[in-house]
């Protein structure tokens, strides 16, 4: 059960980022000059956390020593 929610969560964060780079591109486009830094600063953001393995540890019920773990040897 929690680890159905868990998948749900992890493939919704992965709609979410493909709907966000999609939503970028075209406001790249059309405002390039007035927000083009933003949404490049957001799209590397995004595109940092994409990585499945810290997604899955970013929205898992792991233990924060874990995640301490993880995060401190990038």
């Amino acid at each position: 059960y929690t680890s159905e929610i868990r998948l749900a969560v992890n493939f919704l964060t992965i709609f979410i980022i493909f709907v966000w780079e999609f939503i970028a591109f075209n406001v790249l486009i059309y405002y390039e000059f007035e927000y083009s830094w933003f949404v490049t600063l957001l799209t590397s953001i995004v595109s940092n956390a994409k990585n499945y393995r810290e997604l899955r540890i970013l929205f898992s019920q792991e233990t924060s020593e874990l995640q301490f773990s993880t995060f401190s040897d990038s």
